[in-house]
């Protein structure tokens, strides 16, 4: 009778294991998501230091289900930088694919923060010279 209990008691704490590692794999997909699109921004040579740290600020906002709507005044504060230049770099990741903005309003009445829609495959952005790879790193597809 023993030996069945503590049978059960296991079947039981294997059972809410399970659980809890099939819930941190669900929350841990978007992190990893964004750390394969950390590498690859940073691995890009189009783009300069700025413009990367820009993308990583805006990728670290990113909520799966709300998106990414920072505002200029939250991203030049939290980067440091002016607002021309945060534009700039905006700008520049349109124009690459990395980055799609929607601008958004509150009922016609007034304007509200940006929609960022980030490019999560980025597969027309070439992270050197070659378009390959740097050696130890993977596509993300």
């Amino acid at each position: 009778m023993i030996i069945i209990f503590s049978t059960l008691k296991e079947v039981c704490q294997s059972q809410s294991k399970a659980a809890r590692t099939k819930e941190q794999k669900a929350a841990a997909a978007p992190s990893v998501i964004k750390l394969k699109l950390i590498e690859r921004v940073l691995d890009c040579t189009k783009l300069t230091h700025v413009d990367s740290r820009v993308m990583v600020r805006l990728i670290c906002h990113y909520n799966i289900e709300d998106g990414c709507f920072p505002s200029l005044e939250t991203l030049m504060h939290e980067l440091g930088i002016g607002e021309r230049t945060l534009l700039r770099c905006i700008r520049k990741l349109k124009e690459i694919g990395l980055l799609a903005v929607q601008k958004r309003y509150k009922r016609g009445k007034y304007r509200l923060s940006n929609l960022y829609h980030i490019n999560w495959l980025c597969t027309q952005v070439p992270v050197n010279e070659s378009g390959k790879y740097p050696s130890g790193s993977q596509a993300s597809t």
